[in-house]
């Protein structure tokens, strides 16, 4: 099974860690995106929105303890077919969670194309816009290789 390594500037990232499971802490009862299905009936409704979040919540701790010790050893992160799907899934939920409850009122438009001004965003929004960034990259990087484990298989 093909493996790719991430090697990540600690000084960088390990201020971001702090934000990511803040997320992960926020985000342990509830969905990323709340789940609106007004067909289904409250008991359905309740047994499904606990099934996704049980799911969400494997995959962001797959993502969080890929920065144990030994990243802090070796600034490394790995991730392998196995669990590449898994870590986009994560990123996806901690970066919609991000957006939401820090990052939602800065201009979409600039908000897309990457043309935020860092030194305009307020304190509170510096870190987690650090953090949303990141896990974009991170989910970009986890995609081209895992399309590239589709390829080869």
């Amino acid at each position: 099974m093909k493996r790719v390594e991430i090697r990540l500037d600690l000084t960088n990232v390990a201020p971001l860690l702090d934000v990511l499971k803040s997320a992960s802490d926020a985000l342990a009862h509830r969905l990323a995106l709340p789940l609106e299905m007004p067909h289904l009936d409250p008991d359905s409704k309740e047994l499904w929105n606990d099934d996704l979040i049980a799911s969400q919540n494997q995959d962001i701790d797959g993502l969080i303890k890929l920065f144990n010790r030994e990243f802090f050893r070796e600034e490394t992160i790995a991730f392998d077919e196995a669990n590449a799907e898994a870590m986009v899934r994560a990123c996806s939920a901690l970066k919609l969670y991000l957006f939401n409850e820090y990052l939602a009122d800065l201009d979409e438009e600039d908000f897309e194309s990457d043309n935020v001004v860092f030194d305009v965003l307020t304190e509170r929004q510096q870190k987690p816009y650090l953090a949303f960034m990141f896990l974009d990259t991170l989910q970009k990087v986890i995609m081209r290789h895992l399309n590239d484990f589709i390829l080869e298989n």
